[in-house]
Protein backbone atom coordinates (compact mmCIF):
# COMPACT_ATOMS: atom_id res chain seq x y z
CA UNK A 1 0.00 0.00 0.00
CA UNK A 2 2.95 2.25 0.85
CA UNK A 3 4.98 1.63 -2.40
CA UNK A 4 1.69 2.27 -4.52
CA UNK A 5 0.52 5.78 -2.61
CA UNK A 6 4.77 6.71 -3.47
CA UNK A 7 3.78 5.64 -6.76
CA UNK A 8 0.85 7.20 -7.32
CA UNK A 9 1.34 10.47 -6.07
CA UNK A 10 2.63 13.48 -8.21
CA UNK A 11 4.50 16.00 -6.11
CA UNK A 12 7.95 15.21 -4.84
CA UNK A 13 7.04 16.62 -1.34
CA UNK A 14 4.10 14.22 -0.79
CA UNK A 15 5.75 10.84 -2.12
CA UNK A 16 8.88 11.77 0.44
CA UNK A 17 6.05 12.79 3.30
CA UNK A 18 4.92 8.67 2.84
CA UNK A 19 8.10 7.37 2.91
CA UNK A 20 8.90 9.78 5.79
CA UNK A 21 5.66 8.90 8.54
CA UNK A 22 6.31 5.32 8.06
CA UNK A 23 9.97 5.58 8.69
CA UNK A 24 9.38 7.84 11.42
CA UNK A 25 6.65 5.81 13.54
CA UNK A 26 8.50 2.37 12.93
CA UNK A 27 11.68 4.05 14.29
CA UNK A 28 10.55 6.09 17.59
CA UNK A 29 9.12 2.29 18.05
CA UNK A 30 12.16 0.37 17.75
CA UNK A 31 14.38 2.89 19.64
CA UNK A 32 12.25 4.00 22.39
CA UNK A 33 10.88 -0.03 23.37
CA UNK A 34 12.84 -2.93 24.17
CA UNK A 35 14.76 -3.95 20.89
CA UNK A 36 13.59 -7.39 19.16
CA UNK A 37 15.27 -8.54 15.64
CA UNK A 38 12.43 -9.04 13.49
CA UNK A 39 11.40 -5.20 14.58
CA UNK A 40 14.36 -4.30 12.26
CA UNK A 41 13.49 -5.79 9.61
CA UNK A 42 10.18 -3.84 9.28
CA UNK A 43 11.91 -0.86 9.84
CA UNK A 44 14.68 -1.30 7.19
CA UNK A 45 12.42 -0.89 3.87
CA UNK A 46 11.47 2.31 4.99
CA UNK A 47 14.75 3.70 5.63
CA UNK A 48 16.26 2.47 2.47
CA UNK A 49 13.44 4.17 0.56
CA UNK A 50 14.03 7.07 2.90
CA UNK A 51 17.83 7.31 2.62
CA UNK A 52 17.66 6.96 -1.78
CA UNK A 53 14.37 9.97 -1.79
CA UNK A 54 16.38 12.40 0.19
CA UNK A 55 19.45 12.82 -1.92
CA UNK A 56 20.69 16.36 -0.06
CA UNK A 57 22.28 14.09 2.71
CA UNK A 58 22.67 10.74 0.58
CA UNK A 59 26.03 9.89 1.48
CA UNK A 60 25.68 11.23 5.73
CA UNK A 61 22.68 8.78 5.68
CA UNK A 62 24.64 6.11 4.19
CA UNK A 63 27.38 6.75 6.95
CA UNK A 64 24.99 6.68 9.67
CA UNK A 65 22.93 3.65 8.62
CA UNK A 66 25.99 1.77 8.25
CA UNK A 67 27.73 3.06 12.01
CA UNK A 68 24.00 2.20 13.04
CA UNK A 69 23.42 -1.27 11.53
CA UNK A 70 26.89 -2.04 12.87
CA UNK A 71 26.53 -1.22 16.11
CA UNK A 72 22.70 -2.96 16.55
CA UNK A 73 24.67 -6.26 14.79
CA UNK A 74 26.78 -6.33 17.80
CA UNK A 75 24.47 -5.49 20.43
CA UNK A 76 22.26 -8.18 19.22
CA UNK A 77 25.22 -10.71 19.00
CA UNK A 78 26.36 -10.05 22.58
CA UNK A 79 23.23 -9.15 24.09
CA UNK A 80 20.39 -11.37 23.13
CA UNK A 81 21.90 -13.85 21.07
CA UNK A 82 18.50 -14.88 19.14
CA UNK A 83 19.63 -16.82 16.23
CA UNK A 84 23.43 -16.36 17.10
CA UNK A 85 23.35 -18.31 20.25
CA UNK A 86 21.97 -21.25 17.61
CA UNK A 87 25.07 -23.93 17.62
CA UNK A 88 23.91 -25.66 14.55
CA UNK A 89 23.66 -22.13 12.53
CA UNK A 90 26.45 -22.94 9.80
CA UNK A 91 25.37 -26.27 9.39
CA UNK A 92 22.69 -25.45 6.40
CA UNK A 93 26.14 -24.07 4.35
CA UNK A 94 28.52 -25.33 2.03
CA UNK A 95 30.93 -25.43 5.23
CA UNK A 96 29.19 -28.04 7.22
CA UNK A 97 31.62 -30.66 6.39
CA UNK A 98 34.38 -28.12 7.38
CA UNK A 99 32.77 -27.48 10.61
CA UNK A 100 34.99 -29.75 13.51
CA UNK A 101 33.73 -31.87 16.00
CA UNK A 102 31.38 -29.65 18.18
CA UNK A 103 34.08 -31.58 21.24
CA UNK A 104 37.09 -29.28 19.99
CA UNK A 105 35.17 -26.25 19.29
CA UNK A 106 36.53 -23.19 21.35
CA UNK A 107 33.27 -21.35 21.19
CA UNK A 108 30.37 -23.18 19.13
CA UNK A 109 28.67 -20.03 18.76
CA UNK A 110 28.71 -15.83 17.64
CA UNK A 111 27.19 -15.25 21.10
CA UNK A 112 29.63 -17.71 23.25
CA UNK A 113 32.13 -16.19 21.93
CA UNK A 114 31.77 -12.50 22.27
CA UNK A 115 30.65 -12.97 25.47
CA UNK A 116 33.70 -14.85 26.31
CA UNK A 117 35.71 -11.43 25.16
CA UNK A 118 33.27 -9.55 27.46
CA UNK A 119 31.63 -7.42 24.77
CA UNK A 120 28.26 -7.76 26.02
CA UNK A 121 29.83 -5.46 28.86
CA UNK A 122 29.32 -2.54 26.51
CA UNK A 123 26.27 -3.81 24.88
CA UNK A 124 24.08 -0.28 26.57
CA UNK A 125 27.24 1.49 23.93
CA UNK A 126 26.31 -0.05 21.25
CA UNK A 127 22.85 0.54 21.49
CA UNK A 128 23.18 3.79 21.93
CA UNK A 129 24.80 4.46 19.17
CA UNK A 130 22.35 2.40 16.81
CA UNK A 131 19.60 4.36 18.85
CA UNK A 132 21.44 8.34 17.67
CA UNK A 133 22.58 6.90 13.95
CA UNK A 134 18.42 6.29 13.64
CA UNK A 135 17.53 9.66 15.49
CA UNK A 136 20.39 11.73 13.29
CA UNK A 137 18.69 10.44 9.80
CA UNK A 138 15.73 11.10 11.20
CA UNK A 139 16.41 14.83 11.46
CA UNK A 140 18.44 14.73 8.47
CA UNK A 141 15.37 13.25 6.38
CA UNK A 142 12.39 15.53 7.40
CA UNK A 143 10.93 16.83 4.23
CA UNK A 144 11.15 20.46 4.21
CA UNK A 145 8.20 22.82 2.69
CA UNK A 146 8.43 24.04 -0.18
CA UNK A 147 11.91 22.86 -0.99
CA UNK A 148 12.67 22.48 -4.53
CA UNK A 149 14.62 19.49 -5.25
CA UNK A 150 15.93 20.50 -8.53
CA UNK A 151 17.65 23.06 -7.07
CA UNK A 152 19.30 21.57 -4.36
CA UNK A 153 23.09 19.86 -4.56
CA UNK A 154 22.91 16.38 -5.46
CA UNK A 155 25.00 14.69 -2.84
CA UNK A 156 26.99 11.19 -4.08
CA UNK A 157 27.98 8.27 -2.17
CA UNK A 158 32.12 8.23 -2.30
CA UNK A 159 33.60 5.46 -3.46
CA UNK A 160 35.26 4.56 0.24
CA UNK A 161 32.17 4.05 1.91
CA UNK A 162 31.53 1.68 -0.54
CA UNK A 163 34.27 -0.26 0.19
CA UNK A 164 33.48 0.15 3.83
CA UNK A 165 30.89 -1.24 3.81
CA UNK A 166 31.69 -4.24 1.66
CA UNK A 167 34.48 -4.14 4.23
CA UNK A 168 32.38 -4.52 7.10
CA UNK A 169 29.81 -7.02 5.87
CA UNK A 170 33.33 -9.47 4.75
CA UNK A 171 34.47 -8.66 8.77
CA UNK A 172 31.12 -9.54 9.96
CA UNK A 173 31.17 -12.77 7.47
CA UNK A 174 34.42 -13.80 8.79
CA UNK A 175 33.72 -13.39 12.61
CA UNK A 176 30.45 -15.35 12.46
CA UNK A 177 32.50 -18.24 10.37
CA UNK A 178 35.16 -17.51 13.52
CA UNK A 179 33.21 -18.25 16.09
CA UNK A 180 31.81 -21.32 14.84
CA UNK A 181 34.83 -23.05 13.50
CA UNK A 182 37.35 -21.64 16.02
CA UNK A 183 39.27 -25.01 18.17
CA UNK A 184 40.89 -25.64 21.37
CA UNK A 185 41.78 -28.76 23.17
CA UNK A 186 39.64 -31.38 23.00
CA UNK A 187 37.46 -31.48 26.02
CA UNK A 188 38.86 -34.24 28.75
CA UNK A 189 36.23 -34.57 30.62
CA UNK A 190 31.80 -33.64 30.67
CA UNK A 191 28.53 -34.55 32.20
CA UNK A 192 27.08 -31.27 31.44
CA UNK A 193 24.28 -32.70 29.99
CA UNK A 194 23.83 -34.89 32.91
CA UNK A 195 20.62 -34.19 35.08
CA UNK A 196 21.97 -32.17 38.02
CA UNK A 197 20.79 -29.99 40.93
CA UNK A 198 21.97 -27.82 43.86
CA UNK A 199 23.84 -29.58 46.37
CA UNK A 200 22.86 -28.54 50.19
CA UNK A 201 26.44 -27.55 50.80
CA UNK A 202 26.96 -23.83 51.41
CA UNK A 203 30.78 -22.89 50.59
CA UNK A 204 30.37 -20.11 52.29
CA UNK A 205 28.25 -21.62 55.39
CA UNK A 206 28.64 -19.18 58.42
CA UNK A 207 29.04 -21.79 61.29
CA UNK A 208 31.15 -24.74 59.36
CA UNK A 209 34.02 -24.48 56.55
CA UNK A 210 33.99 -26.75 53.44
CA UNK A 211 36.07 -28.49 51.13
CA UNK A 212 34.10 -29.90 48.17
CA UNK A 213 36.71 -33.00 46.03
CA UNK A 214 36.15 -34.07 43.21
CA UNK A 215 39.12 -36.96 41.75
CA UNK A 216 39.63 -36.75 38.14
CA UNK A 217 42.49 -39.03 35.76
CA UNK A 218 43.42 -37.76 32.54
CA UNK A 219 44.12 -40.27 29.69
CA UNK A 220 46.81 -37.93 27.61
CA UNK A 221 49.43 -35.26 28.49
CA UNK A 222 47.96 -31.94 28.05
CA UNK A 223 48.12 -28.27 29.46
CA UNK A 224 43.88 -27.56 30.54
CA UNK A 225 42.56 -24.66 29.25
CA UNK A 226 39.49 -23.98 30.85
CA UNK A 227 37.11 -25.31 34.13
CA UNK A 228 33.22 -25.19 33.95
CA UNK A 229 31.56 -25.09 36.97
CA UNK A 230 27.70 -23.92 38.13
CA UNK A 231 26.72 -22.15 41.00
CA UNK A 232 23.40 -21.49 42.87
CA UNK A 233 24.26 -17.67 43.94
CA UNK A 234 20.74 -16.40 44.50
CA UNK A 235 22.20 -13.01 46.17
CA UNK A 236 25.23 -12.32 43.67
CA UNK A 237 25.08 -9.25 43.87
CA UNK A 238 25.99 -7.94 47.38
CA UNK A 239 28.89 -5.67 48.99
CA UNK A 240 31.68 -8.13 50.56
CA UNK A 241 34.61 -9.72 50.28
CA UNK A 242 33.62 -13.24 50.03
CA UNK A 243 35.42 -15.73 47.56
CA UNK A 244 35.03 -19.07 45.87
CA UNK A 245 38.28 -20.98 45.69
CA UNK A 246 39.18 -23.20 42.83
CA UNK A 247 41.95 -25.42 42.81
CA UNK A 248 43.54 -28.22 40.95
CA UNK A 249 46.24 -30.47 42.69
CA UNK A 250 48.12 -33.00 41.64
CA UNK A 251 47.63 -36.31 44.27
CA UNK A 252 50.81 -37.89 43.34
CA UNK A 253 53.05 -35.46 43.93
CA UNK A 254 50.97 -33.17 46.44
CA UNK A 255 51.23 -30.16 44.15
CA UNK A 256 48.83 -27.42 43.56
CA UNK A 257 49.34 -27.37 39.87
CA UNK A 258 46.44 -24.37 39.75
CA UNK A 259 44.51 -22.16 41.97
CA UNK A 260 42.35 -18.95 41.81
CA UNK A 261 39.90 -16.99 43.40
CA UNK A 262 36.51 -15.62 42.61
CA UNK A 263 34.12 -13.08 44.14
CA UNK A 264 31.29 -14.46 44.94
CA UNK A 265 29.02 -11.29 43.54
CA UNK A 266 31.30 -12.25 39.70
CA UNK A 267 29.27 -15.29 40.02
CA UNK A 268 25.97 -15.20 38.29
CA UNK A 269 23.09 -17.20 39.36
CA UNK A 270 22.40 -20.62 37.81
CA UNK A 271 24.95 -19.74 34.60
CA UNK A 272 27.56 -21.88 34.41
CA UNK A 273 31.18 -20.07 35.14
CA UNK A 274 34.22 -20.55 33.09
CA UNK A 275 37.61 -20.20 34.68
CA UNK A 276 40.41 -19.80 32.70
CA UNK A 277 43.19 -22.73 33.72
CA UNK A 278 46.29 -21.15 32.70
CA UNK A 279 47.81 -24.10 30.60
CA UNK A 280 48.29 -26.02 33.78
CA UNK A 281 50.05 -29.14 32.39
CA UNK A 282 48.69 -33.03 33.46
CA UNK A 283 49.38 -36.06 32.28
CA UNK A 284 47.80 -39.69 32.19
CA UNK A 285 50.25 -41.01 35.00
CA UNK A 286 49.06 -39.01 38.31
CA UNK A 287 45.65 -38.97 40.04
CA UNK A 288 44.62 -35.23 40.24
CA UNK A 289 41.34 -33.61 42.40
CA UNK A 290 39.93 -30.38 41.91
CA UNK A 291 39.33 -29.05 44.66
CA UNK A 292 36.63 -25.97 46.02
CA UNK A 293 36.67 -24.11 49.37
CA UNK A 294 34.95 -20.41 49.89
CA UNK A 295 36.08 -17.88 51.82
CA UNK A 296 33.85 -15.68 53.88
CA UNK A 297 32.90 -11.95 53.32
CA UNK A 298 32.28 -9.07 55.69
CA UNK A 299 30.35 -9.51 59.09
CA UNK A 300 27.13 -7.39 57.38
CA UNK A 301 26.52 -9.72 54.48
CA UNK A 302 27.31 -13.04 56.53
CA UNK A 303 23.72 -15.32 56.75
CA UNK A 304 22.66 -13.91 53.16
CA UNK A 305 25.52 -14.70 51.26
CA UNK A 306 25.27 -19.11 50.46
CA UNK A 307 26.31 -20.45 47.45
CA UNK A 308 25.91 -23.85 46.35
CA UNK A 309 27.85 -25.45 43.87
CA UNK A 310 25.97 -27.78 41.29
CA UNK A 311 26.40 -31.47 41.31
CA UNK A 312 24.78 -34.38 39.42
CA UNK A 313 21.87 -36.19 40.25
CA UNK A 314 23.51 -39.65 40.84
CA UNK A 315 27.06 -40.51 40.76
CA UNK A 316 29.11 -40.38 37.33
CA UNK A 317 31.25 -43.81 37.31
CA UNK A 318 33.66 -42.52 35.49
CA UNK A 319 35.24 -40.44 37.68
CA UNK A 320 33.75 -41.80 41.17
CA UNK A 321 31.82 -39.77 44.25
CA UNK A 322 32.52 -36.30 44.85
CA UNK A 323 33.26 -35.97 48.73
CA UNK A 324 32.93 -33.23 51.16
CA UNK A 325 35.47 -32.89 53.67
CA UNK A 326 36.12 -36.34 52.69
CA UNK A 327 33.17 -38.04 53.07
CA UNK A 328 32.16 -39.80 49.74
CA UNK A 329 28.32 -38.27 48.90
CA UNK A 330 26.22 -40.22 45.88
CA UNK A 331 26.85 -37.32 43.24
CA UNK A 332 29.57 -36.25 41.16
CA UNK A 333 31.14 -32.75 40.69
CA UNK A 334 29.04 -31.24 37.88
CA UNK A 335 31.30 -29.79 35.24
CA UNK A 336 33.43 -29.64 32.45
CA UNK A 337 37.54 -29.24 31.87
CA UNK A 338 39.57 -29.29 28.38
Amino acid sequence: MVVYSYIAKNKENDKNLIVYICFFVWTIFVTFTRINTYWIILVMPFLIINIMVNSKFLSTNVLLETIGSFAYFIYDASSTGYIFRDPDLLSGLLLKNFIPDKSILKYGSLYNMLQEIGINNYAVIFSTVFITAFIIILVLSRPEKNSDDKNEKQDNISQGLLYARIGIIAFLTGLIIFSYTATTNPIAYTNLESENNTSDISLLDENKDYVITQEIHFKDERELKELILKFHNERCIRNNFALVNVEIWNLSSNICIFNTSIGANSIEDEKILKIKLNDAKVNSADQYEIRLTGTKGTLFARGEEDIYVYFTKSEDKEIGNVKVNGEAKQNSLYFQIR
